[in-house]
């Protein structure tokens, strides 16, 4: 028997070393932020059973027997300290909302992080194979070329929210008309002029990030990958291609904490995956401070990458006087002892936000509007003060006030008496903790935890050599095709050429399967039977007759695991030339097999799904986080018919202002004939 066990344990765990994946995680960029969230994917993929070659510019303080890091740490000097000097920041010398700045920085980390010999050293052995590659997305697409070496897929993780740049490398950017650049703390719905600010900020970014960018970016690929593909053999792809072939995107958000927009098949959520399952004790000094709160706990902290010390001293009294004239207790992460401290106010040097942030005395948390810091909030159900300083920290932090469960409060050297109003407003107000714990709500109630997402994507990815069916179409439409431009060409000339006729006649006037035996279904393409199809992986013959029945024909048609054919008085030809094709090719069958196990491959069965959101919709009062900000933007708008309708009206003017200046010279002319 106990040999039966130990046998039994031996089979389990080989199967376990045997599901593992071989994955490269790469998170090049110096930020301590950056840094939890690569640390926390990590570890969960090796909790997975994965085998993980780790990129990253910190020292590893969790060493596992299946984890290999390659480090990167020269690139901690690429930073420079002046940009998050917080004097300058007040004073307007120095800013982190430039995306040609943050493009010049983040290139510079990609190619310090690809030219490291380190990372040199595993690219060029012949021997490095990985099932997958995880790239973190910051202004730097060059990541993506590294298929070209590894032959994997690519999978794009973003830190911040779902925007433009990153979204325009799986689908296509966002529709500006209601979604603002991430360094532009703009919200929607937006003004007339604000609109044609988001439009113009986008285009300008395409413009930029297509050309400008891109030349550099295909410059440092055939310097640092490329050749090193080349020497092994393996063909080389244009970066173009490589770009654009990202099999998914992760994204560092949730709903409940971002807007809800239009997103593509192949963006996965899974925000919060960074947050402890278990929450850590409190040290016992701290335990005590919050657990002894009378009047409960206020949190302030500046996050990891702004030093509150380097605060001008006249602000730091005036915050002092104003969280010592307060009932609450303070605790202020701080990185240096402040003298004359209130009795109320506790200064320490480090703080496990956390496990303060889920203690019952909490009421508060003051913050810089990071989006890891907003995560856990919402996670823990804690109201904000948000003072933003940089990157997308503006726009998070309008975004949370509008949410309701937050207050803004600028940056600046007087933002002690702003933040006494918020902290009045806040404390006074108990909406906004009710929303906060609302929105906790909608941020626990989904189909898998984080870190459970996380693992089952990329794996899925890995299971269907790509994930091809998470691809979206936009990716192969041209921009202009995308939003009519093509259209709104041919509507311009027509204008035009009516305009001349026009004119021309004005200057006339004047002067005068279930069964393993089945080997294909012929159907009418109807949406259930395709999809019972594709559920037991059975080719098809499509011969459509109405309604949605001819789209879906040549969908699955293009797909390729069915043939269409009309329905018609001869059809019967044909049909025979379909089923020669069908049965005679078996690319139909095999499409159809991976299809289904595509279909297979979800997170939940489609019945659970039902009841889950159902309930969800119930449970958070009917959903109002997942109510599209678009459906309260008016179609004119979305489309941009009211900038057409400007453009167009300043063109009729230019015209008829060049008619009358045409006009005005032809009639001087005729003058001076008839004088002479």
């Amino acid at each position: 028997m106990e040999k039966l066990k130990m046998l039994l344990f031996g089979l389990l765990l080989s199967s376990y070393l045997c599901d593992g994946y071989k994955i490269l995680a790469v998170f090049p960029v110096p930020s301590p932020s950056h840094g939890i969230l690569g640390d926390n994917m990590v570890k969960h993929l090796l909790n997975g059973g994965h085998e993980v070659t780790y990129v990253t510019p910190f020292k590893n303080k969790n060493p596992h027997p299946k984890l290999h890091t390659i480090d990167v740490s020269a690139n901690t000097k690429l930073f420079d300290p002046n940009m998050l000097d917080v004097k300058k920041i007040l004073d307007g010398d120095t800013t982190m909302q430039d995306n040609a700045l943050m493009f010049v920085l983040m290139n510079t980390i990609a190619t310090s992080t690809l030219g490291n010999p380190n990372f040199q050293k595993m690219l060029k052995d012949p021997n490095t194979k990985f099932d997958v590659i995880i790239g973190e997305f910051m202004f730097s697409d060059l990541y993506s070329a590294l298929p070209a070496v590894l032959q994997c897929p690519f999978i794009w993780f973003s830190t911040i929210e779902a925007h433009s740049m990153i979204l325009n490398q799986v689908h296509g950017p966002l529709n500006p008309a209601y979604n603002a650049d991430y360094l532009v703390a703009r919200i929607a719905p937006f003004s007339f002029s604000g609109r044609i600010h988001e439009l113009w900020t986008l285009l300008v970014g395409l413009y930029h990030h297509s050309y400008d960018y891109h030349a550099k970016e295909v410059s440092d690929y055939e310097t640092l990958i490329a050749p090193i593909a080349r020497e092994q053999g393996k063909p080389v792809p244009d970066f173009k291609v490589l770009k654009y072939n990202a099999s998914l995107l992760l994204g560092n958000t949730h709903v409940s904490v971002s807007n809800a927009v239009p997103l593509p098949p192949c963006y996965k959520h899974i925000g919060g995956y960074h947050i402890d399952e278990e929450v850590k004790p409190l040290p016992e000094d701290l335990k005590k401070i919050m657990d002894t709160a009378k009047h409960g706990v206020i949190y302030f902290s500046m996050g990891s990458n702004l030093k509150s010390k380097d605060l001008p001293d006249d602000l730091k009294q005036g915050l002092l006087k104003v969280f010592g004239g307060l009932k609450q207790t303070i605790i202020w992460k701080f990185e240096e002892n402040l003298p004359n401290t209130p009795k109320n106010i506790h200064i320490v040097q480090w703080a496990p936000q956390q496990s303060i942030l889920a203690h019952p005395n909490l009421e508060l948390f003051v913050t810089h509007g990071g989006l890891l810091s907003i995560t856990e909030a919402v996670h823990f159900g804690v109201p904000l003060i948000a003072i933003p300083v940089f990157a997308d920290q503006y726009l998070n932090a309008n975004r949370i006030q509008k949410k309701g469960f937050a207050v803004k409060v600028d940056l600046s050297r007087k933002m002690d008496q702003d933040l006494k109003i918020a902290l009045d407003e806040v404390l006074g107000n108990k909406k906004y903790a009710e929303t906060a714990k609302a929105l906790s709500i909608a941020y626990h109630d989904r189909p898998q935890k984080p870190k459970d997402a996380l693992n089952f994507w990329v794996e899925h990815v890995v299971k269907t050599r790509g994930a091809p069916h998470l691809r979206s179409i936009a990716i192969d439409i041209p921009l202009y095709q995308r939003v009519y431009l093509d259209l709104l060409a041919l509507i311009l000339l027509a204008l035009a050429v009516l305009l001349v006729l026009v004119k021309k006649i004005v200057c006339l006037l004047t002067s005068k399967k279930t069964h393993p035996n089945l080997e294909l279904f012929v159907t009418h393409g109807g949406l259930l039977s395709i999809t019972e199809a594709v559920h037991f992986g059975v080719p098809l013959i499509a011969i459509p007759v109405f309604a949605d029945q001819y789209l879906n024909a040549n969908r699955i048609q293009k797909k390729g695991f069915a043939v269409k054919v009309d329905l018609s008085r001869k059809m019967d030809q044909d049909l025979k030339i379909a089923l020669d094709e069908v049965l005679g090719n078996k690319k139909y069958a095999e499409t159809a097999k991976a299809l289904s196990i595509a279909y297979h491959d979800r997170p939940q069965k489609p019945k659970d799904a039902l009841n889950f959101w159902v309930e969800h919709v119930v449970k958070t009062r009917g959903a109002p986080h997942l109510r599209s900000i678009a459906i309260d933007i008016p179609l004119y708008q979305r489309v941009y018919l009211d900038l057409l309708a400007l453009i167009l009206l300043a063109l009729a003017v230019l015209l008829v202002l060049v008619k009358k200046i045409v006009c005005l010279l032809t009639s001087k002319k005729s003058d001076k004939q008839k004088k002479n």
